[in-house]
């Protein structure tokens, strides 16, 4: 996460992780780049990779909304900015459906995030509603784009990826909230997301569905077991069914 300048192998920046990722630069200069490149990309996040050594040329990824990202290099004193490539260039934005982060504080008080994909036409009105919940028991914050949420959407669901309380990147307390139960927790943050979406967009509340790869999975399975009247099916990809044998390998398979 820490960001050296190679060029005087001076710290120049901490990397961290979030809703989007994002660099606190401690070196002024490339504080005042990263300002720069954000007025020119509004609405996107703008990553500062890499630099020459007289600070002349950038190396930049820029992200966010539905794209899948492009790779730039801005040459500053021209103030020029020269695409090099894209990722998945054979996906026109045209094709892509709307998407967009989201924040918000549940009634609770909870603080809960996350990036909703809303398809351009649904078969049903209104659409139906998938929560995808994210891998790893301490999962990373999700990305921007995400080529199955695109899927999802292409069938007709608006499709809500919540980074739900467990996950790192949003602080010890969020973190530590999963201590109130690895299931009831997540479970109940994806309530709250229904609900925001519900004061917003139309759902059909009959037609919820989760899914999740490993132990995202498990909880998939898990948010139609405890909340039968909300959930109306399941995806699991991958999921651990048994959580504790999951976390705790057998002895035989541990070595000496």
């Amino acid at each position: 996460a820490l960001v050296f300048d190679e060029a005087t192998g001076r710290l120049a920046g901490v990397r961290a992780v979030g809703l989007t990722p994002f660099t606190r630069w401690v070196d002024r200069e490339l504080a005042q780049v990263q300002v720069e490149l954000n007025g020119k990309f509004p609405r996107r996040t703008v990553e500062v990779l890499q630099w020459s050594d007289e600070r002349s040329r950038f190396l930049i990824r820029v992200s966010g909304g539905i794209e899948p990202g492009r790779y730039h290099v801005y040459q500053r004193p021209e103030k020029i900015l020269v695409e090099l490539l894209r990722r998945a260039p054979w996906l026109r934005n045209a094709d892509l459906h709307t998407g967009a982060s989201f924040e918000f504080d549940s009634s609770r008080g909870v603080h809960l995030s996350g990036h909703l994909t809303l398809p351009r036409k649904s078969r049903l009105n209104p659409p139906p509603l998938l929560i995808d919940f994210s891998d790893g028991l301490m999962g990373r914050p999700l990305a921007d784009f995400d080529p199955d949420a695109q899927a999802f959407a292409e069938m007709g669901f608006i499709v809500a990826r919540v980074n739900h309380r467990g996950g790192e990147g949003f602080g010890v307390k969020h973190r530590s909230a999963l201590h109130g139960g690895i299931d009831r927790v997540p479970v109940d943050d994806a309530l709250a997301v229904i609900e925001w979406i519900a004061s917003r967009h139309g759902i059909d509340r009959r037609r919820i569905a989760t899914v999740g790869r490993g132990f995202g999975g498990y909880l998939a399975l898990r948010a139609l077991q405890l909340e039968p009247e909300a959930f109306r099916c399941a995806v699991a990809i991958e999921a651990p069914l048994d959580p504790r044998a999951w976390l705790e390998p057998p002895l035989e398979d541990m070595g000496p």
